[in-house]
């Protein structure tokens, strides 16, 4: 029994050893611990680069979106300004906005006189 004893002593001597040098350990790894630079900046800054980066596609998708409406929008305006050419090739107008004006003037009077030598009114003028 004293044997026994005695290797429960040697036992719970070598426990407590085992003991202080986890406790030392600990202790050195708090100080550790405490002498890095705070996370939660960089946390934040990491979500904000994230959140920067999803914005970003989001900008990038309306702005091709936007892109193929654009072409969309220059191919029909490409489209009306060749049927104007077409239908306006033997006309030689002004290059003038006031002699554009006024040669408007002047068709709309004579749609007007037109109007009266075939016996009907002009509605709504000339368009």
């Amino acid at each position: 029994m004293r044997q026994e004893l005695a290797h429960l002593e040697k036992q719970l001597d070598s426990l407590r050893r085992n003991l202080g040098r986890l406790e030392a350990s600990r202790v050195q790894l708090q100080q550790e611990l405490g002498s890095l630079p705070p996370t939660n900046s960089l946390e934040q800054q990491v979500e904000a680069l994230l959140a920067a980066e999803r914005k970003t596609l989001l900008i990038g998708e309306r702005l091709e979106a936007h892109g193929l409406l654009l072409q969309n929008q220059y191919a029909l305006v490409q489209k009306q300004s060749n049927l104007v050419r077409e239908k306006t090739l033997g006309l030689s107008l002004p290059p003038a906005l006031t002699k554009v004006q006024a040669a408007e003037e002047g068709m709309q009077a004579y749609a007007v006189a037109l109007a009266r030598l075939q016996g009907g009114d002009m509605i709504g003028g000339w368009q």
